[in-house]
C-alpha cells in the first residue's frame, strides 16, 4: 500500500516550481497535493493515516523544505511548517471529498438551525454558511492566511 501511495505521488511535478518565487511555489505544492488526493477520494484516509517515505514523498519534502528556506524558515520552524501545511492541505481535501458524495447540505443546516436558540445563536445564525462544502477558493484563502502566519512568525 505504502508503494502504491508514493507512486500516485510522481503525479505531482516539482520541476515547475524551481523557479518560482517560495510563496507560489508552496501554494502549488500543497494545491496540487490537496488535487491528488480529490482525485483519489477512497485513497483520501490512507495517506492520512501513512507517513510519506517514499522516494516520491521525499522529493514532494525536499521541494517544500527548499521553498521554506528561501522564505527564511528553517531547522524546527520549516519541520512545525511542513506538518502545518500538509495537515491543512490533506484535512481539506479529505473534507472537500464529502462533498463528492451525497450532498447533505439541507440536512446540516436543519440541524444547525434545530439547535436550540439560547446558547447556540452564533450557529443558528451561521447555518446556511456551515451547510456549504469547503471549495477550492475556501482553500487557497486558508493557505494564505497559514503561509502570512509563518512568515511572520
Amino acid at each position: 500500500m505504502d508503494a502504491l501511495l508514493d507512486s500516485l505521488l510522481d503525479d505531482i511535478d516539482v520541476a515547475r516550481v524551481e523557479d518560482m518565487d517560495w510563496r507560489s511555489g508552496l501554494t502549488q505544492i500543497m494545491d496540487d497535493s490537496r488535487r491528488l488526493l480529490l482525485s483519489h477520494p477512497k485513497l483520501i484516509s490512507m495517506f492520512l493515516s501513512r507517513p510519506g517515505l517514499g522516494i516520491n514523498a521525499a522529493r514532494l519534502g525536499e521541494a517544500t523544505f527548499s521553498l521554506l528556506r528561501r522564505a527564511g524558515i528553517e531547522g524546527q520552524q520549516a519541520v512545525d511548517s511542513f506538518r502545518v501545511l500538509l495537515i491543512f492541505s490533506l484535512g481539506y481535501a479529505a473534507i472537500q471529498a464529502q462533498s463528492l458524495g451525497a450532498n447533505r447540505s439541507e440536512q446540516i443546516k436543519t440541524d444547525f438551525m434545530d439547535l436550540p436558540q439560547e446558547g447556540f445563536s452564533e450557529m443558528r445564525k451561521l447555518a446556511p454558511l456551515l451547510a456549504t462544502y469547503p471549495d477550492e477558493q475556501g482553500y487557497l484563502l486558508g493557505l494564505n492566511w497559514l503561509l502570512d502566519g509563518i512568515v511572520g512568525s
